[in-house]
């Protein structure tokens, strides 16, 4: 069942612009997500039981994310974690000019 969730997970990122490698044979099993312009900053998210003992997606900072029930919102909160620290890497390979 996890493998289930962490593929539907991975397949709902890439459709969303973000990489994902599944790595079933590491305990916990995860996913691997990264920006395709930021490879060194990404997430490992994993499933445990939630707040009602339903699996849950969880981020590597041990952030629930969402539900395993719900890949589109889990999707969307993953990206919103590590959207942030793309958007600072991205903005520090920019050229800076000089004078402004």
């Amino acid at each position: 069942m996890t493998s289930r969730h962490l593929e539907q997970l991975a397949n709902a990122l890439i459709k969303g612009g973000w990489r994902t490698r599944t790595d079933l044979g590491r305990i916990p099993a995860v996913v691997r997500v990264w920006h395709p312009d930021v490879p060194l900053i990404g997430d490992n998210v994993s499933v445990h039981p939630g707040p009602d003992g339903q699996p849950w997606f969880h981020s590597s900072t041990g952030v629930p994310v969402a539900p395993c029930n719900d890949v589109r919102r889990a999707a969307s909160e993953v990206a919103a974690l590590l959207r942030p620290y793309v958007d600072i890497a991205r903005a520090a390979e920019q050229p800076t000019r000089w004078p402004p």
